[in-house]
């Protein structure tokens, strides 16, 4: 860890997502150093805008890894860091890292209600604005990619993040129902806080016990078998495994399929999945 007379360059701000306007931001914070750079991150989602993450502190972690940075600060999930006044906020967490630099974008905000900006910071650091990051005229948001998500437009999605739209978790014990229509599917258990795609059923890369597989997921409350809570259920492709509970999955977002719907019997279900499984195994990306 750099000393506080190091002269470190941070990159602040929500950064979830971690899509391609965050990372404009990262690579110049690393490229403006002069001796250190660093990011700072929350080690739980900022209470202000809701419970609901693209990215949680261990997905962005995974992201930074091929970032230039030297060093990732994380703040531990303490209700008592968002009651910081803007100058506290400076005074015990951004001065004592030997900051001396920051990087930000336009709208940046900090301390508690929000109350710190651009102009406060510049009384302590050099700073650097970065421009927002546009595609066809829009602005690119957590916030946007969020609403695409809603609407299934994982595709769009992938290209405001500049990687998939991911969901990491543990299998767990499901009800069989897919292994007994010739589907045997891993279970997800994940963090509840997570955005969720819109119901439906997805193509996705997954990655399982070290290797990679395509699949098809559906993402849903599983009407056919009276399902009524949110799950998240992957096929995948020439794995014949069983019982696999409590290793990780991730589940990379590809392509929408379809909506979920209630089919009127399994025999029903098999043969969509079947159509579904035909779909999958034809797409090229």
């Amino acid at each position: 860890m750099p000393s506080p007379s190091s002269g470190l360059t941070l990159a602040l701000g929500e950064f979830d997502g971690l899509h391609i306007g965050h990372r404009s931001l990262i690579l110049l914070a690393a490229y403006q150093a002069s001796s250190y750079s660093g990011i700072l991150l929350f080690a739980s989602h900022y209470k202000g805008k809701g419970n609901k993450f693209l990215t949680s502190i261990d997905d962005k972690l995974d992201l930074l890894k091929t970032d230039r940075l030297d060093y990732a600060y994380v703040l531990e999930e303490d209700d008592s860091i968002y009651e910081l006044s803007p100058e506290e906020f400076i005074k015990e967490i951004l001065l004592p890292l030997g900051t001396k630099k920051v990087v930000v974008g336009p709208d940046y905000r900090f301390g508690k209600m929000a109350e710190g900006d651009i102009e406060l910071l510049k009384r302590y650091f050099e700073v650097i604005v970065v421009p927002f990051v546009e595609i066809s005229g829009h602005k690119v948001s957590s916030s946007l990619i969020k609403e695409e998500l809603a609407q299934g437009k994982v595709e769009e999605a992938k290209e405001e993040l500049g990687h998939p739209f991911s969901i990491k978790g543990k299998t767990k014990e499901g009800a069989h129902i897919g292994r007994g229509i010739g589907f045997p599917t891993l279970n997800l258990d994940f963090d509840p806080n997570y955005v969720l795609p819109k119901r439906g059923v997805y193509f996705a890369l997954a990655y399982f016990k070290g290797r990679y597989y395509k699949s098809i997921v559906n993402v849903g409350i599983k009407p056919t078998v009276g399902g009524t809570s949110p799950s998240i259920e992957a096929y995948l492709f020439g794995y014949e495994g069983t019982d696999d509970y409590g290793y990780s999955l991730h589940l990379d977002f590809i392509k929408f399929r379809r909506e979920e719907i209630k089919f009127a019997s399994l025999k029903d279900l098999q043969k969509q999945i079947e159509s579904d499984k035909e779909w999958a195994m034809k797409l090229e990306f």
